[in-house]
């Protein structure tokens, strides 16, 4: 009996060592189920949306005010005259002078007004005219010319006390050329002037003295005209070309 029961034992063993049962965790793979619920499942990125296409916003139409005409107004007869557009004087000035001169009459022009104490600026005269108040004892304090046909023109102005007080000034045909001024109240003395072209004529009238008469320079120089005495001044001027 006991050699049998030996050879049993042996039996069994030899069975276990033959056979392994494949043993595995619950726990196990409930812990695995749990992780694998709880990463969640990337999504691709949202592209952002396009901005909505530009349109073109329409012209706002605005209705023309309603024009009453006289006729409606006063209930009948004929319509209102629209008035005319203003428009600017050109100024009156020695250049707008010989521009308008120099285009009717083409040539050699030379245009000129005074600025006179007590009264302030005279119409431009052209071509040997009187600018200026002969006899009447006011003074020139400022002289305005303006050339055509000379290749310009320049000049100075002889003033009382200070006498030659600027440089000389010049300006091109059609430019205004001013000497003297108009705000210091100086009388004018005298004057020289030149043009670029041929000669230029003055005769100045100084008071208490009268026209000293008429005399020009020589192509390339230039001509004084008025007086050197300090208690006298200009009165009038007269000028060609």
């Amino acid at each position: 009996f006991l050699s049998l029961a030996v050879g049993l034992t042996i039996a069994c063993v030899a069975l276990w060592f033959a056979y392994q049962p494949n043993v595995t965790s619950l726990a196990q793979e409930k812990l695995q189920q749990t992780a694998a619920t709880t990463i969640p499942t990337p999504t691709p990125t949202a592209v952002p949306p396009q901005p909505p296409a530009p349109t073109t916003a329409a012209a706002p139409t605005t209705a023309a005010p309603a024009v009453q005409t006289q006729a409606a107004i006063s209930g009948g007869g004929a319509s209102a005259t629209p008035k005319a557009k203003k428009t600017s004087a050109p100024p009156d000035t020695a250049a707008t002078a010989v521009g308008l001169l120099a285009a009717s009459t083409p040539g050699r022009h030379i245009c000129y007004r005074v600025f006179m104490t007590d009264i302030g600026w005279q119409h431009p005269v052209c071509d040997g005219r009187t600018a200026g108040k002969p006899g009447e004892g006011r003074a020139i304090e400022s002289i305005n010319i303006a050339v055509s046909g000379v290749k310009g023109t320049a000049g100075n102005a002889f003033v009382q006390d200070d006498g030659w007080k600027t440089a000389w000034t010049s300006a091109v045909d059609g430019i205004d050329l001013n000497i003297g001024s108009t705000k210091d109240a100086q009388r004018m003395r005298g004057f020289v002037i030149n043009v670029g072209d041929g000669s230029v004529c003055q005769n100045a009238n100084v008071h208490g003295e009268g026209w000293h008469g008429l005399s020009c320079d020589t192509p390339g120089n230039y001509i004084f005209g008025g007086t050197l005495d300090n208690a006298l001044w200009l009165e009038a001027v007269r000028f060609t070309v």
